[in-house]
C-alpha cells in the first residue's frame, strides 16, 4: 500500500512539476573524453528530479514514471532544448563538441519531434553534428522498421543515433545487426573489473573491433581511473 501511495503521489508531483515549465527538473552532465587526444570532446547529458518536498528522487524511479505517463514527451523537449543551450556555450571554448541527449520510444512515437529538433537547432545557430540522439537497447521494441525508419530521418538531417548500455540486454547483438545507429555505447558493467577480468577485456576488445569495421564509433561508459583509460586507449583503440 505504501509503495502504491508513494508512486501515485509521484505521479501527481510530476504531473504539476511538468505544468509549470519543469520545475523541481535540472541536468547533470557526463564528459566524454577522447582516448587519443586525452580531451574533452562532448559530454552525456543526464536528468535528475527534486520533488516538491525538496527530496532528490533516484532517475530509475521517477524516469518509469515519466514513460508511463507519456510525460516524457514534454520533458525531452526540456532537456533537449537545455542541452543545446550548454552545447553553444562550450563549443566557444570546445569547437567540435557534442552533446549527448537520451531519446525514449515515445519520443520516437512522436513524430513532431524531429520537427522540433530540427527548429531548436535553428533557433539557437547550432548545426546538426553537435547533437548526438541514444536510446537505451532495452526501450526498443520488435517494430525495428519503423525504429528505423525514424532514424533514419534524424540522420539525413545530419544528426548522429546512439544505441545506449550495449551489452546488457538479451539481444544486443541482434539490436546491433538490425539497429540503424553510428555510436555503440558499451555499458561500465564490462568496465568495473577490466583491469583483472581477461574475459571483460576480450569482450571489449571484439565489440570494438566490430564496431570499427562496420564504420561506427564507440563510446566506452563508466571508465573512472587512469589503469581503466590506459587500457582502453591501448587495447581497444577506442574512439
Amino acid at each position: 500500500y505504501n509503495r502504491w501511495l508513494r508512486s501515485l503521489t509521484a505521479r501527481e508531483d510530476i504531473r504539476c512539476s511538468v505544468e509549470d515549465g519543469c520545475r523541481g527538473f535540472s541536468l547533470c552532465f557526463q564528459p566524454q573524453v577522447g582516448a587519443d587526444s586525452r580531451r574533452i570532446i562532448g559530454a552525456e547529458t543526464l536528468l535528475r528530479w527534486q520533488n516538491s518536498k525538496g527530496r532528490m528522487v533516484a532517475p530509475m524511479e521517477f524516469i518509469r514514471i515519466l514513460e508511463e505517463t507519456k510525460t516524457i514527451v514534454p520533458v525531452g523537449r526540456w532537456i533537449f532544448e537545455q542541452a543545446l543551450r550548454v552545447c553553444k556555450e562550450w563549443r566557444q571554448r570546445i569547437p567540435n563538441f557534442h552533446m549527448s541527449v537520451n531519446m525514449s520510444y515515445e519520443q520516437i512515437k512522436d513524430l513532431s519531434f524531429l520537427e522540433f529538433v530540427e527548429d531548436c537547432l535553428r533557433r539557437h545557430d547550432m548545426p546538426a553534428d553537435s547533437v548526438v540522439l541514444e536510446l537505451t537497447e532495452s526501450k526498443i521494441v520488435s517494430d525495428m522498421k519503423f525504429v528505423n525508419a525514424q532514424f533514419d530521418a534524424f540522420r539525413l538531417h545530419g544528426i548522429k543515433i546512439a544505441m545506449d548500455d550495449f551489452g546488457t540486454g538479451c539481444s544486443s547483438l541482434a539490436m546491433f545487426k538490425n539497429l540503424s545507429c553510428d555510436i555503440v555505447k558499451i555499458d561500465r558493467a564490462f568496465v568495473k573489473q577490466i583491469l583483472w577480468s581477461d574475459f571483460d577485456r576480450r569482450i571489449v576488445d571484439y565489440t570494438v573491433e566490430l564496431c570499427h569495421s562496420m564504420g561506427m564509433k564507440v563510446c566506452i561508459e563508466g571508465v573512472e581511473t587512469q589503469a581503466e583509460y590506459d587500457l582502453l586507449a591501448k587495447t581497444c583503440k577506442v574512439d
